[in-house]
C-alpha cells in the first residue's frame, strides 16, 4: 500500500511539475516599484494582475527571466497606467519593460515622457535574446517612447489591438517603431493598430538599399488592417522590408504616411532613384516613391531571398492640405511603382489605390512642420529654412523636440472611425474597412467571425463523403490531402489562409467515385510560395461541406 501511494504522489509531482508554481499575482497599485518586484519574483508561466485604472510607477526596468504575462485585470473598465518615476538620485530609467523570455504585455497604457531624460533615448519594450520565444503585445496605448527595441533573436513577434503615438528616432535617424535590423526572427504579425507621428517608420526590417545577411533573413511578415497616419519620417521609407520570404501587407490604409515630398540628404549608396545607375547587382528596391525619391513602402529583392509581396486592399493617400502645402511649392507627389514591382508582387494592379478619409475626430496635421520641410525641400542646402530656432536637417537634434508641438492625444481622446460612405469603408479583404477595425467595434466582431468562418463551416460528414487530415501535418514543403465521394459529382478542394482569402483552388471539376489524392505544394495560384502558417482546406461536392486546418511550417 505505502508503495501505491508513493507511486501515485511521484506521477502526480511528474504531472504538475510545469506548473505547480505558475499563478495570478494581483500587483497592488499605486506603490513605486510594485510592478518590478513582482516580475522579479514571479514564476514562470505566472500572470501578473494590474488593477483597473491602477497607477503603476517604476524607478527600475521591469524586467522578466521566466515567460510572463503581464494585464489589466479582465473586464476593467480602465487599463491600467505604468509610468516612469525619478529614483532616489532623481534620474530615470531608460526602458520600461525588458524581455529576458516570453512576454506577454496585454491592455496597458505606457506613457514614455519623463523627466529631462531625451524621449528617444526611452524604449517601451527592450527585447532582450528571447531566441525561440514570444513576444506579443495586445492592446496597449503607448507614446512618446521609441517602442520595441530589439535585442538578438526572436521566434515571433506579434503586435496588435495597440495604439502608438510620439515614436521618436535615435541620432542618426534610425529608431524605427519596431526596427529588426541585423535581428534573426522568424515570424511577425502587425495587425489592427494604429501608428500616429512617427518620426520614423512603424515596421523595419533593415532595407534602405542595405543588404541583410541571409543568416537573419525572415519566413513571414504580416502587417495587416492597421491606420497609418501623419509619419514625419526622418529620412528613408515608412515601411521597410528586407529579406524576408514572405510579406503579407493586405487592408492599412496609410493617410499622410510621409510628410517630406522627396529624399534629398541620403547617404546610401544605393538610395533609389538617385543612385539607380549605380545600384549593385546583388540589391534591388520596389518602391512606391515621389520625385527624387521619397520612399514609402521599400523592399529589398535579393534573389537568394526569394521575396514573395501579397500587397492588396491598401488605401495610400494624403489630405488635400498637405498635397496643396506641396503643389504651391513645386512639388509633387504621384505614386508610381518601379518595373520591378511585377517580380515580387502577386496582384500589383489590386495592390493599393487613393482616396482621401475623413475621420471623425483626428489629431491636426502639423502643417508648419509639413510646409517648413517642403521649404526645405526646395531652397535646399544653399538656403535652408529654420523651424523652432533650429535649422532642418543639419542635425538630428531638431527631431527631439518636435512631438511636443504635435496634437498628441491619448486614444481615448480621439475617434478614428471614417466616414462609411468611402470607397475605403469596405474595399478590405472580404468587404471590411481598411486600416485599424478597433475604430469600428461591430465591424471588428463581424471579421473576427469571418476569420474563422472556414473552419466553423464545417458540417458533419455524409455518408460516402469524407476528407482525411493531410499529411504530414505540419509539413515543408509539400503535403498530401486525400478525400473520398461515393458517386460523380462536381467537387471543389480549396486553400484558404488565415485571414479567409483564398490561396489555391487544387480541384475544381467532375470527380469520379472512389478515392482521390491530391499534393500541394504550398505555392498559391499565381505560382509564389505561401507563407508559415495555419491554412485551411475546403471540400465541397455537390452542395456538401467539410473543411480541415492544417499547418505550413518553414
Amino acid at each position: 500500500m505505502r508503495k501505491t501511494i508513493t507511486v501515485l504522489f511521484i506521477i502526480f509531482c511528474l504531472l504538475t511539475a510545469n506548473t505547480a508554481f505558475s499563478a495570478e499575482v494581483n500587483v497592488p497599485a499605486a506603490t513605486v516599484d510594485a510592478l518590478y518586484n513582482a516580475a522579479a519574483s514571479a514564476s514562470a508561466g505566472d500572470v501578473l494582475i494590474l488593477a483597473d485604472g491602477g497607477i503603476y510607477p517604476i524607478t527600475t526596468t521591469v524586467a522578466n527571466n521566466v515567460p510572463l504575462t503581464i494585464k489589466t485585470a479582465d473586464g476593467a473598465a480602465t487599463k491600467a497606467r505604468v509610468v516612469f518615476a525619478a529614483d532616489a538620485a532623481g534620474e530615470y530609467t531608460g526602458n520600461m519593460f525588458q524581455a529576458d523570455a516570453a512576454l506577454t504585455l496585454k491592455n496597458i497604457i505606457c506613457n514614455g515622457q519623463q523627466g529631462t531624460l531625451a524621449p528617444y533615448a526611452t524604449r517601451c519594450v527592450r527585447q532582450g535574446e528571447l531566441g525561440e520565444a514570444k513576444l506579443h503585445l495586445d492592446g496597449l496605448e503607448i507614446s512618446r517612447f521609441r517602442f520595441v527595441v530589439p535585442g538578438n533573436t526572436i521566434d515571433s513577434l506579434i503586435i496588435e489591438n495597440c495604439f502608438l503615438a510620439g515614436n521618436l528616432s535615435v541620432a542618426g535617424g534610425w529608431g524605427g517603431t519596431f526596427d529588426y535590423q541585423d535581428e534573426a526572427i522568424k515570424y511577425a504579425k502587425i495587425q489592427n493598430n494604429t501608428f500616429m507621428f512617427c518620426t520614423f517608420g512603424p515596421f523595419l526590417s533593415n532595407g534602405w538599399g542595405d543588404y541583410r545577411a541571409a543568416v537573419y533573413q525572415q519566413q513571414t511578415l504580416i502587417v495587416d488592417h492597421n491606420t497609418i497616419y501623419n509619419i514625419t519620417g526622418a529620412h528613408g521609407p515608412t515601411t521597410m522590408f528586407s529579406r524576408i520570404e514572405n510579406v503579407q501587407f493586405t487592408n492599412n490604409l496609410y493617410v499622410n504616411g510621409t510628410m517630406r515630398p522627396n529624399e534629398f540628404f541620403s547617404d546610401k549608396y544605393t538610395d533609389f532613384p538617385q543612385n539607380e545607375d549605380d545600384i549593385t547587382d546583388f540589391v534591388d528596391t520596389i518602391s512606391m516613391l515621389g520625385p527624387k525619391g521619397s520612399w514609402l513602402i521599400s523592399a529589398e529583392m535579393v534573389d537568394s531571398a526569394g521575396t514573395v509581396i501579397d500587397m492588396q486592399s491598401n488605401n495610400i493617400s494624403y489630405t488635400s492640405e498637405v498635397l496643396n502645402a506641396w503643389s504651391t511649392r513645386g512639388l509633387d507627389k504621384s505614386w508610381t511603382m518601379t518595373n520591378n514591382t511585377e517580380s515580387v508582387i502577386i496582384d500589383p494592379e489590386n495592390a493599393y489605390f487613393e482616396e482621401e478619409v475623413t475621420f471623425t475626430d483626428a489629431p491636426a496635421t502639423p502643417m508648419f512642420a509639413i510646409e517648413a520641410i517642403a521649404d526645405y525641400c526646395v531652397l535646399g542646402n544653399a538656403d535652408p529654412v529654420t523651424y523652432a530656432g533650429e535649422t532642418p536637417f543639419q542635425g538630428w537634434d531638431w527631431w527631439t523636440g518636435l512631438d511636443a508641438t504635435f496634437d498628441l492625444r491619448e486614444k481615448s481622446e480621439l475617434d478614428m472611425s471614417y466616414n462609411t460612405d468611402a470607397t475605403s469603408y469596405t474595399a478590405g479583404i472580404g468587404g471590411f474597412p481598411l486600416g485599424d477595425l478597433n475604430w469600428f467595434p461591430e465591424k471588428k466582431a463581424e471579421w473576427e467571425t469571418y476569420l474563422t468562418g472556414v473552419e466553423t463551416n464545417e458540417t458533419a460528414v455524409p455518408a460516402g463523403f469524407s476528407l482525411a487530415q493531410n499529411y504530414p501535418n505540419p509539413f515543408n514543403p509539400e503535403t498530401v490531402i486525400n478525400y473520398s465521394i461515393d458517386k460523380p459529382a462536381n467537387t471543389s478542394l480549396v486553400v484558404y489562409n488565415s485571414l479567409g482569402q483564398k490561396v489555391r483552388t487544387l480541384v475544381n471539376e467532375m470527380n469520379t467515385a472512389g478515392t482521390h489524392q491530391v499534393v500541394w505544394n504550398s505555392m498559391n495560384d499565381f505560382g509564389k510560395i505561401v507563407p508559415s502558417g495555419i491554412y485551411f482546406y475546403r471540400l465541397e461536392v455537390d452542395s456538401k461541406v467539410q473543411v480541415k486546418k492544417m499547418i505550413l511550417m518553414k
